[in-house]
Order: structure tokens, then C-alpha cells, then sequence
């Protein structure tokens, strides 16, 4: 008689938090076969199937139609995503919905299938939205969701922004009370979604407000810790400018501020902002930088990464003792009506490090360096600057650089040198 291998002895509850593991573990769109995955566990022998059958929590997880095998004819989908919610019971779900392209209609009467069940959705990772189909109107709408704490939603259409009337999707959800991580592409005013509950978000994501719009959010917003924003004041031509608020207000948790905007109308959003724990800052756009390193040094904050366009005042913001923290420093362009700022000279002599004066040098603790658009005079200067970061820096680790500006002569040379010396040049990025 054989004896019995190390897996069949594990004890039940073992098993199924090692199930668990997998089922939940990190997930990108490009996973394949997530869905499947229980079906493909409960063939195993008899016992996982008992054990798998018997445990809703492992079949709680359902990604249409990206967790199935590309080959999988939609139909045999959609059976799997009806036994999937039979045998999750009432344990929460989480969804991952996407149209297929090649089944629309199919897709739809699937979604409706999950909003027979959307007071169990907990994490909706993404729900994509389909402007474009007359079926579709009415299923997604008046939805309550009482144990909702994260929700994705995505655009699907064919229309440009201009030929989009961004108010025509309207929010799905009258009732989220459970809410606190949100992402939309679409605005979505305080006023007008009293059901959303603001103040419990600790993650807001949303696009096309006018700059009126984000500070409203963030002052409806308290316990946000990360919050990325595209204003676009072009849309909102009509809506007046941001007047600069008396006292400040003040944002104790937020960590990651990510802001892309079309016009100069930073003064007054960060004029009225503070942000004392800011540890992450994406600024990109059109707009002088003034404002910005303003907030940063009234809020007293410590920056760890930065994102933002080249300019004139870019030394001038690195210069602040926000910036002194810095490990990781992502510099792009920026044109506006016609002209194309770039890293030039300036910039490359106040972060090279001179081994003579160690006491005065500009982010000394950066890790990481970026820059898609370099416009310098010299030859050389660029690579002299990275190879002094490298040589001299505390911990210096990686430097990349846009494919659109290829370095030539010295600068080529010395990078070519550092390479061979094993350090982390990347002279394709971007």
C-alpha cells in the first residue's frame, strides 16, 4: 500500500488558505485564465474538488472576458461566470467587467446577470462603460451597492471628447455607502452626488473637472491619500476662476497628488491647499510651476518622488527643502502654443555634484533620474552630470533618458563608459 504524498495530508484549512493565496494574489489585465483558475483546481482529485466546491470564497473573483482563455467560445464564458456566482453564495465579489468586442450584446445581457447580484459586489476593479449602445441604457443605473469599497470604471467608445457629452454617463450608483476608493472618467460634482460618501474616500481618481471642481473635491475630501485629477478648463469656459482660499485648507493624509492641467489656473487651487504629509507629486501640464513650489513650502512636506514638466523654474522648485528628500526625480516636456521647454544647461549644472563642495548638493538622497527632452549647449554636460551622480551620489541607482534626444559625442561616450562599468543607463526610455 502506497503511502499518502505530503499534499493529500495537508489539513483542510491549510489547503484552502493555499488556494486562497492564488486566487487573490496580484492580478494584471494581461493575466490569463484567472476565471478558470477554479474550475481548473477542483479537477485535481476528488478531495479539491470537495474542498473547492464547498468554499464560495474561491470562486468570489470573475474577470470577463480577460480571465479566460482567448480561444474560449463566449458562451462557455458567460456558463462559467453563472456557476462562478452559484457557487460563490454570498460571499463578496469581486468583478473585472470588460465588453468584447466581438459580442456587445452578449456582454450586456452578462452585466445584467452580475447586477442580480450587486449588493455583494465589494471590489469592482473595472467596470467598462459602453456609450455607444441604446441597449445599454437603463441596465447600469440606480444601483445599490451597500458593501462597495472600490470601484474602477472605464470608458468604452468611439466618439472623440468633443463629440462626447461627458455629463451623458451619468454615475451608476444611488447607493455606496461602503465606498472609500474611487476612480471615474468622467466629472463628478460634490453637489450633485450627495450619495457618494466624500468624506470616507481615501483614493479619488477622476477626469475633466475644472480647477473650481478639484477644490471642491478636496475640500469635500478629507481623508484622501491619493487623488489624481484632470482639470480641463477648456470645457468649463464658463465657470468662473479659483479664488484663493482663506485659511488654507489643510489635507493632513494626503500621501500621492497626481494633476495633469491645460491652462494656468494652478494660483488659486494651490493657493488654497495644504498638504503636510505629501510624499508623492505629479504636476504636468502648461502651467509655471510658481504656485506649486509656493504649496510645497508653506505645507512643509518631505517629496519623495516628483513628476513634472521642464521650465525656467525647475531649479528654482528643487532648490526648495521639500525637494531636499527627493529619491526619485521624472522630468518631461511641455509645449504650449508652439514652444517646447526642455532640460537644458541650467538645469544639468545645478544637479551635477562637484566632489570639491559635497556640502551643497542638489537632492542628494535621488535614487532615480528621468528626463525625456534634454537641450543643452555643451557637449558633454549631460554625461559629466550623470556620471558625477553616479560617482559621487549617496545612492544613486538609475538614470534614463528619451529616445527622442539620443546622445552623440562626449555625452555618448561617457554613457557607453558608465555601461560598461554596470551602471543603470537607459538611453531608450520613454
Amino acid at each position: 500500500m502506497t503511502s499518502k504524498t505530503t499534499i493529500q495530508t495537508l489539513p483542510v484549512e491549510l489547503l484552502i488558505k493555499i488556494l486562497q493565496t492564488l486566487i487573490d494574489g496580484p492580478i494584471t489585465i494581461y493575466t490569463d485564465s484567472l476565471s478558470i483558475v477554479p474550475f481548473e483546481l477542483s479537477q485535481v482529485c476528488t478531495t479539491w474538488r470537495n474542498v473547492v466546491l464547498s468554499t464560495p470564497s474561491l470562486w468570489h473573483r470573475i474577470s470577463y472576458p480577460y480571465g479566460f482563455p482567448a480561444d474560449m467560445p463566449l458562451e462557455y464564458m458567460a456558463k462559467c461566470v453563472h456557476l462562478m456566482l452559484q457557487r460563490s453564495r454570498s460571499y463578496p465579489l469581486v468583478i473585472d467587467y470588460s465588453y468584447h468586442y466581438q459580442d456587445i450584446d452578449g456582454g450586456i445581457e452578462l452585466m445584467k446577470s452580475l447586477l442580480e447580484h450587486v449588493d455583494r459586489w465589494e471590489t469592482v476593479e473595472c467596470l467598462e462603460l459602453f456609450m455607444d449602445e441604446e441597449e445599454e441604457e437603463g441596465v447600469i443605473a440606480n444601483l445599490h451597492a451597500p458593501r462597495l469599497r472600490q470601484l474602477n470604471g472605464e470608458l468604452y467608445t468611439g466618439k472623440t471628447l468633443i463629440e462626447m457629452n461627458l455629463n451623458d454617463l451619468e454615475f451608476p450608483f444611488t447607493f455606496c455607502p461602503s465606498l472609500k476608493h474611487l476612480t471615474w472618467p468622467c466629472p463628478l460634482e460634490v453637489d450633485k452626488h450627495p450619495f457618494i460618501p466624500w468624506n470616507q474616500l481615501t483614493s479619488l481618481k477622476l477626469d475633466y473637472l475644472s480647477s473650481a471642481d478639484v477644490l471642491q473635491l478636496l475640500i469635500a475630501c478629507p481623508q484622501l491619500v491619493i487623488a489624481e485629477f484632470i482639470p480641463s478648463d477648456s470645457i468649463y469656459v464658463a465657470r468662473p476662476k479659483v479664488q484663493r482660499l482663506y485659511p488654507p485648507i489643510v489635507r493632513h493624509n494626503l500621501r500621492n497628488l497626481e494633476i495633469i492641467h491645460e491652462s494656468n489656473g494652478y494660483g488659486g487651487l494651490f493657493g488654497s491647499l495644504l498638504f503636510p504629509a505629501l510624499s508623492n507629486l505629479s504636476l504636468l501640464g502648461y502651467a509655471a510651476l510658481g504656485p506649486m513650489q509656493d504649496a510645497l513650502e508653506r505645507s512643509g512636506c518631505a517629496l519623495r518622488t516628483l513628476k513634472l514638466n521642464a521650465g525656467d523654474e525647475l531649479v528654482n522648485v528643487l532648490q526648495s527643502k521639500s525637494c531636499f528628500s527627493l529619491t526619485k526625480l521624472d522630468v518631461i516636456c511641455s509645449s504650449n502654443i508652439g514652444l517646447c521647454h526642455k532640460v537644458g544647461d541650467a538645469f544639468l549644472e545645478a544637479v551635477t555634484i562637484d566632489p570639491s563642495s559635497m556640502s551643497d548638493i542638489l537632492c542628494p538622497d535621488l535614487e532615480e533620474l528621468s528626463l525625456q527632452c534634454v537641450d543643452h549647449t555643451t557637449d558633454g554636460m549631460l554625461g559629466r552630470m550623470v556620471e558625477s551622480r553616479f560617482k559621487y551620489g549617496r545612492c544613486f541607482k538609475s538614470f534614463k533618458i528619451g529616445r527622442s534626444r539620443v546622445p552623440q559625442g562626449e555625452d555618448l561616450m561617457l554613457f557607453e563608459s558608465l555601461q560598461k562599468l554596470g551602471y543603470d543607463i537607459d538611453l531608450n526610455s520613454y
